[in-house]
């Protein structure tokens, strides 16, 4: 597309092939060195959206009280 079109493309081909590597990290050397701890994703996820919802970026949503 990019040739195409003239511009650089959106996504290279290098850019491609490293997103089809399935890749893991660990948070073990954080935890162990700073103390970190990996807390359920459910609390922050509810408190982004009440934000959004709040400052008026997303419209309220069902069960929300808002």
């Amino acid at each position: 597309m990019g040739r195409l079109l003239g511009k650089e493309p959106r996504a290279t081909v290098e850019a491609v092939r490293m997103g089809r590597k399935m890749m893991f990290a660990s948070s073990a050397k954080a935890e162990r060195e700073l103390g970190f701890q990996v807390l359920p994703v459910y609390n922050a996820m509810r408190a982004a959206i009440e934000w959004f919802v709040g400052h008026g970026y997303a419209p309220p949503f069902a069960g929300s009280g808002a």
